[in-house]
C-alpha cells in the first residue's frame, strides 16, 4: 500500500480496498480513534505494510 494511502486510512471512515471485501459492515472509525488519543498524549501513530499481511499500527514517543 502505498504511502499516500497509508495517511488516508487515519481519517474518519476511510478504509483500504482490502478491508471493504473483508468485513463490509466496517465503519472506519478505529485507526481515526487511535490517532487521536495517540496525539492526546504526545505520541505517534505509525503505519506501515506487515511482513505477515495486513497492516502494522505502533505507537511511537517518549516513555515516561
Amino acid at each position: 500500500m502505498p504511502a499516500e494511502q497509508l495517511e488516508r486510512l487515519l481519517e474518519r471512515r476511510e478504509r483500504g480496498d482490502d478491508a471493504r471485501r473483508r468485513r463490509p459492515e466496517g465503519m472506519g472509525l478505529g485507526l481515526h480513534i487511535a490517532k487521536g488519543v495517540a496525539d492526546r498524549h504526545g505520541f505517534e501513530l505509525r503505519l506501515a505494510p506487515s511482513e505477515h499481511g495486513g497492516l502494522e499500527a505502533a505507537f511511537m514517543g517518549p516513555l515516561r
